[in-house]
């Protein structure tokens, strides 16, 4: 009996230990994409507000792309890059007034480089203010610039922050027609700032009043645009971003850019049953479509599919049905696993007998989530090895039992 309980005492034992040891040990990783791309991954993140993550590097630093792990919930975040003295630091921190912080494993960002690019160390900033610093390849943090901070979200150590009020515009754009948006920018920090206004996915239908300025210390500045789009224009939607850059900060609004036809045979919309999902989650799509032309029944084809805010599509299926006067239809789909935590848009396009087309969106965030799919596709090795150490633990204890019971 006692070499039993001796037995089950060391498999509890290790397993908690192996557990314990699991739950608390936030990190990130680097996935080498190619030669020249990067990308960079948080696991097991519990409350998390900000961060910063410090790299080696002996080549040249190209670009650093932030995801939108922090901003999962819809939060605005405040993120940046910085070089100096062959170290490259990139941070992120949430602007959020309820002080919530982030839980689960997900994208940070990509970086664009050449040569070797190797992890320095990381810091990492809860909602409470408490650090928790993890060194990679024997460092002690040594030459870091402190990009990150905590709070209101730092800016290369400098003090300097700003806020965004919009984190996300969608607009609706008849063939031909322009309509004008705003977004105002807020100086947080005790000294002026400059801006820099850009678009690379949308810069087709939209133009900015300003693309460069200065904003006061303490104050405020709205920025006009106005979207665009010529009367030949195919009804689509698209997406894309916004970039809000003051030196090394960083903050992005989300654009869903839907133009329609100017004289529509078809409405349609979309619901989702919920807003957010974890990666590889089933998603229900209510769909309606109402004949505003002839009310005959007449086939059409709908396509369905995904975009993210890089304008990348992935296409869901495709199928015809018949309409009347309306048609109330539900679908179902599966999220890839492939796809990080970020913000997408659902699509299904409606393409009727005239060739003319109707579409409805619905935006969703993938949240992920320690226990999503992908959370044990992710950590396969690390249960792999667990379940060696568990093993060799009880045979180590079987065998010493045993060797007791004799003497």
């Amino acid at each position: 009996m006692v070499g039993k309980r001796g037995v089950i005492f060391g498999f509890v034992l290790a397993f908690a230990i192996a557990y314990i040891g699991f739950a608390s040990a936030v990190g990130v990783s680097v996935t080498e994409i190619n030669s020249t791309l990067a990308r960079v991954s948080i696991s097991n993140a519990v409350d998390l507000y900000s961060y910063e993550v410090n790299f080696d590097y002996d080549g040249t630093i190209n670009g650093v792309s932030f995801y939108d792990f922090l901003a999962s919930d819809g939060a605005s975040t405040t993120k940046g890059s910085s070089t100096r003295s062959g170290i490259l630091s990139a941070y992120e921190s949430r602007l959020d007034n309820n002080q919530q912080g982030i839980d689960g494993s997900g994208n940070l960002f990509n970086v664009t480089h050449s040569g070797d690019l190797e992890l320095r160390f990381a810091l990492f900033i809860d909602t409470d203010g408490g650090e928790e610093y993890v060194y990679y390849n024997g460092s002690d943090g040594g030459g870091s610039e402190g990009g990150g901070g905590s709070g209101g979200g730092g800016g290369g150590g400098s003090g300097t922050a700003f806020s965004v009020d919009k984190t996300k515009i969608d607009v609706n754009l008849k063939q031909g027609d322009t309509k004008t948006e705003t977004f105002t920018i807020t100086n947080d920090g005790k000294k002026d700032l400059p801006f820099k206004i850009s678009t690379e996915e949308l810069n087709g239908y939209l133009i900015f009043d300003e693309t460069s300025f200065v904003v006061l210390a303490g104050q405020s500045k709205t920025v006009n645009m106005d979207f665009f789009t010529s009367e030949n224009e195919g009804p689509n939607v698209y997406t894309g971003r916004i970039n809000i850059e003051s030196g090394s900060i960083k903050s992005v609004i989300n654009v869903i850019l839907e133009i329609i036809e100017r004289y529509p045979l078809f409405d349609i919309s979309a619901i989702l049953d919920k807003d957010q999902f974890l990666i590889a989650d089933e998603i229900n799509a209510k769909i309606k479509m109402v004949n505003i032309g002839d009310f005959d029944k007449v086939d059409v084809t709908l396509k369905y599919s995904i975009k993210n805010f890089e304008d990348y599509e992935l296409r869901l299926g495709e199928e015809t049905v018949g309409v009347g006067r309306e048609l109330e239809i539900e679908r179902k789909f599966n999220l890839p696993d492939s796809f990080s935590q970020g913000e997408y848009v659902f699509i299904v396009k409606l393409i009727d007998h005239d060739g003319k087309i109707a579409t409805g969106v619905y935006p969703f965030t993938i949240t992920g989530g320690a226990y999503s799919p992908s959370f044990f596709k992710n950590n396969l090795i690390y249960f792999a090895v667990v379940g060696v150490i568990i093993f060799l633990i009880i045979v180590v204890s079987v065998i010493f039992i045993r060797r007791k019971n004799r003497l």
